[in-house]
């Protein structure tokens, strides 16, 4: 695909993403904590580049966000760190690993060790 055929079904794909999440009769349905998981992994890999979107994006996690003790509450909260931290970090070329997935759907932190070869460089947690 070509750049625009990426950024358009990317957008299309979180557009999507908040019609799913949005106006759920139950926020703690089976259903609707499957889709906040699949927005918290989506938050964590990639975000649009389209400032309009990410702004309509933001605001529905907000939205969705004031209320955290059901689980939609807390999934939004989940989602508004990851879109940050994508944002931080830029779009990923990979996709998670399974621990990383495992991680995201729990709303938990990933804790890693990674070790290196050059006897200067430490390792990192």
């Amino acid at each position: 695909l070509f750049r625009s055929e990426k950024e358009t079904l990317c957008n299309e794909f979180f557009l999507h993403l908040v019609k799913q999440t949005t106006d759920q009769p139950d926020p703690n349905s089976r259903l609707n904590v499957q889709n906040w998981r699949f927005m918290a992994l989506t938050c964590g890999v990639v975000v649009p580049r389209s400032k309009d979107l990410l702004a309509y994006l933001m605001a529905h996690l907000k939205r969705c966000s004031l209320e955290p003790s059901s689980e939609e509450g807390k999934f939004a909260q989940y989602c508004v760190l990851a879109v940050q931290r994508t944002q931080r970090n830029k779009n990923r070329k990979y996709p998670p690993s399974r621990q990383e997935n495992l991680c995201v759907i729990r709303r938990r932190l990933i804790h890693a060790r990674f070790y290196s070869k050059a006897r200067n460089c430490p390792s990192m947690k």
